[in-house]
C-alpha cells in the first residue's frame, strides 16, 4: 500500500481512502501516518533480512 501511495505522489495524485481515514495524502496528519507505516514496513523488511542472514550464517557454521 505504501509503495502505491508513493507512486501516486510521484505522479501528483492525492489519495484519500473512504474506509481507512488514516490513508489520506490530502492532510498533514494523513501524510504523517503514511510515513510511519512506511518506516515500520522498512523496519520489518530489515528484521527479516537480518534473521535470514543470521540463519544462513548459523547453518554454514554447523557444516
Amino acid at each position: 500500500m505504501v509503495e502505491l501511495i508513493d507512486l501516486f505522489n510521484q505522479k501528483g495524485v492525492l489519495f484519500k481512502s473512504i474506509s481507512e481515514p488514516a490513508f489520506d495524502t490530502t492532510s498533514a496528519n494523513g501524510k504523517f501516518i503514511i510515513q510511519i507505516f512506511g518506516a515500520v514496513a522498512e523496519f520489518e523488511r530489515n528484521l527479516i533480512s537480518e534473521r535470514n542472514q543470521n540463519w544462513l550464517g548459523g547453518s554454514e557454521a554447523k557444516k
